[in-house]
């Protein structure tokens, strides 16, 4: 049973495969330009690859928000194109999740506080990229410089959650966060 990551990127495209006991099982790089039907073909490729090598059983891919650029928004979302076709034809079930949330269902997911609760002064419901990168490292050792490595790291994170999606019968996120709820009552009592 493996998970795959996705973090598509204007530079480097990252992929990333898991088992379900968080063991790294592949992972790969591709570089491209986002207007570039050849580069549509090795994403569709690289994904179809992965997807007949390995029994995938749930996918995550960066969903992009708009923040400055529209232009950079619209070349990242072309590239995920040709990466949810190929989880369509093999029937994959795919979330598109924006960095905020799967950062977010990680943290949940990983029982790991985003702060400090004596040191810090403002609660945090995330992490933000270069805090997952230094987490993710003590998970995955395979990340070395965050330079180079952090969209490995996006990617592999996302791998993370698209594993607990599915262990947790992909209950939506409103029903994650009940059952962190709950938790955390258990344990004051």
């Amino acid at each position: 049973m493996y998970f795959l990551g996705v973090d598509p990127s204007t530079k480097k495209t990252a992929f990333a495969v898991i088992d379900k006991n968080k063991n790294v099982i592949y992972h790969s790089y591709l570089n491209g330009q986002p207007d570039d039907p050849e580069f549509f073909k090795e994403l569709y490729t690289e994904t179809e690859n992965i997807l007949n090598q390995y029994e995938i059983k749930g996918m995550v891919v960066e969903d992009q928000f708009m923040q400055r650029n529209a232009d950079t928004l619209k070349k990242i979302c072309r590239l995920t194109g040709p990466i949810l076709t190929s989880a369509g034809f093999h029937s994959i079930p795919t979330r598109l999740l924006p960095p905020p949330t799967w950062r977010s269902l990680w943290r949940i997911e990983s029982g790991i506080d985003a702060y400090d609760k004596k040191d810090s002064y403002k609660k945090k419901t995330t992490y933000c990229k270069e805090e997952i990168f230094y987490i993710l490292q003590l998970y995955f050792p395979i990340l070395e410089n965050f330079k180079e490595d952090n969209d490995l790291a996006d990617a592999l994170g996302m791998a993370w959650v698209a594993s607990q999606i599915h262990i947790n019968n992909a209950l939506p996120i409103g029903e994650i966060k009940k059952k962190k709820k709950k938790r955390k009552k258990r344990k004051a009592a």
